[in-house]
């Protein structure tokens, strides 16, 4: 069986970060923290590592009373934040999320489950 490829691009919280390929594709491991790959700098890579390993699966854009905007690895999108079963929409390319109302983001949100109900194009 041939060796899973293995290479060390750093290193956070005394241990190696490890870019290795899997059945999904590349990823970077560090410990039990895994984010998929991307090619990008150290420093960023980290900062997911340590998104993630805090349990946040998004950097927060903004938050409101029952929506939050974060932005996650293909992008921002939307959440509801008062349902039990969570339920992403991404947002529409060229909005700026940190400029939405809460009145907008709820717009978005129930159009962009719509679309995902239907398949159709809204």
């Amino acid at each position: 069986e041939e060796e899973k490829k293995k290479e060390e691009i750093g290193r956070w919280k005394d241990q190696p970060i490890q870019k290795k390929s899997g059945k999904f594709g590349i990823y970077i491991q560090c410990g039990d923290v895994s984010v998929p790959f991307v090619e990008e700098e150290l420093e960023k890579t980290v900062e997911r590592l340590e998104a993630k390993a805090n349990g946040k699966n998004g950097s927060v854009i903004k938050e409101f009373k029952q929506y939050a905007i974060r932005n996650g690895q293909y992008g921002p999108y939307i959440i509801k934040t008062s349902v039990k079963k969570m339920q992403f929409v991404s947002l529409p390319k060229g909005l700026d999320g940190a400029t939405l109302t809460e009145k907008e983001v709820e717009v978005l949100y129930q159009a962009g489950l719509a679309k995902k109900k239907w398949g159709k194009k809204i």
